[in-house]
């Protein structure tokens, strides 16, 4: 410390340099050369270290087994030290990304060399997507990106719109100025639409502060099948018209109107939303497998208090092939379904005892399907009484059967009271697949 001094000030008073005094207090938290002051005294202590450890004077410690330093500088970005380290380290980019550096200190060689072992034990939850690049992040498992990055391979790619190969294939072109496009909006009657904005994210915007509900439904509707039409162009060389895109799309539309419709028709003919408060449904879950082809489908099935077949969903499940994950997602879309039918009281049942004990449980869980027992857990209060129940395989034959045949077709199913009056133990689902 003896090569720092005391900062001396002096008042300039109409021109004229006043005396010279020196300041009575030091640095305060929050000033903005605290920091600066950290380094020095950081670096110093740094460079002390190394040559003591030169010496043997002193021995490396593991601190915290469960806490190392390059993680609480991702989670807590706004600490002194991650603040310090990243203005001096890493300051247009994050720690995943940082590099060494010339001459860095030992804290930040210690922090730094830890970091390819932190990265591979990294994952994140996708959530909306917004926040993850797909040049730049490994999102998918096992795979780098410059094994896959367009961008990085020799070969020549054909910007061209692949319907009409007359303009480069962005987002305006695809959803608004493909002639095809244009021609899918005319059949579909979307005269309001303002085709002025040329940014796709304005157009959205636009969209949705201006429109009604069924009209933004239709657009989302549209620019989701239109984009499945043109993987199915670029992939299989499958081409479709405009007019079989808008009746597509139609069809679609049709079909989520006829999922919403709520009301449930009793045999004495009259019509009610739910269950009678004071009656709890059973929900049983099942899949079937095909690992050859790394396929899975969910079944589910939701059953009266008397008996009475409510409900039947069957889903296809695209690279889910471990069992145990299919049977933890299959057990989330169970209670999903039960709050979709909005039943008030429902019992659970799955012939998975480890999936329903992880259930039952209270306490935090850190195994492979951790992440999906706590969305199950987190949808919990959305009923009045859930409870979990432990069934065994051949008590749960329909739901298992369910999900075979869907599996056998390669097709899902939901059927809801009353199409289920002449359903029996193999359904034939009336819903058509969704775009891919």
């Amino acid at each position: 410390m003896k090569c720092l001094t005391t900062v001396s000030y002096s008042v300039v008073v109409n021109g004229y340099i006043g005396e010279s005094f020196q300041p009575t207090r030091g640095l305060r938290q929050g000033d903005p050369l605290s920091p600066f002051l950290f380094l020095i005294c950081g670096e110093g202590l740094s460079c002390l270290m190394t040559l003591a450890c030169r010496e043997g004077l002193v021995k490396g410690a593991k601190a915290s087994r469960n806490g190392p330093q390059g993680w609480r500088l991702i989670t807590y970005p706004n600490s002194l030290v991650a603040r310090v380290l990243k203005a001096k380290y890493y300051p247009n980019t994050d720690f995943n990304n940082a590099q060494l550096g010339n001459i860095p200190s030992l804290t930040w060689k210690s922090v730094w060399a830890a970091k390819g072992l932190l990265n591979n034990g990294l994952c994140w939850r996708v959530g909306k997507g917004d926040g993850i690049s797909i040049w730049e992040d490994c999102w998918i498992p096992g795979k780098k990106p410059e094994e896959w990055n367009r961008r990085n391979r020799s070969e020549e790619y054909n910007v061209l719109c692949p319907r009409c190969g007359n303009g480069e294939e962005d987002s305006e072109h695809v959803f608004l100025n493909c002639p095809v496009t244009v021609e899918i909006w005319r059949k579909l009657e979307v005269s309001w639409v303002d085709r002025t904005v040329h940014n796709i994210w304005e157009w959205i915007t636009w969209i949705f502060q201006k429109t009604a509900i069924q009209q933004r439904r239709l657009l989302c509707c549209g620019l989701w099948i239109i984009w499945s039409s043109r993987n199915k162009l670029v992939h299989e060389r499958k081409l479709e018209s405009a007019d079989e895109i808008s009746q597509n799309i139609r069809r679609y539309m049709a079909e989520i109107e006829g999922l919403e419709e709520k009301k449930l028709i009793s045999p004495k003919g009259c019509r009610s939303n739910v269950l009678d408060v004071n009656t709890r449904a059973t929900i049983q879950f099942g899949a079937a497998l095909d690992n050859r082809n790394h396929r899975s489908v969910s079944g589910v099935v939701v059953w009266s208090q008397t008996g009475e077949l409510i409900a039947l969903k069957s889903m296809i499940n695209v690279n889910v092939s471990s069992p145990f994950i299919v049977e933890a997602y299959t057990g989330l879309q169970a209670v999903e379904l039960g709050i979709s039918l909005k039943l008030p009281s429902v019992m659970v049942m799955g012939d998975s005892r480890t999936v329903i004990k992880k259930c039952q449980s209270k306490n935090s869980d850190k195994s492979v399907i951790g992440t999906i027992i706590r969305d199950i857990h987190s949808s919990m209060h959305r009923f009045q009484e859930i409870k979990f129940q432990f069934i065994k395989r051949t008590e749960n034959a329909y739901a298992h059967n369910l999900a075979k045949e869907s599996l056998r077709k390669n097709k899902g199913t939901y059927q809801r009271r009353p199409d289920l009056t002449q359903h029996h133990s193999q359904p034939e689902g009336r819903w058509r697949n969704n775009p891919d």
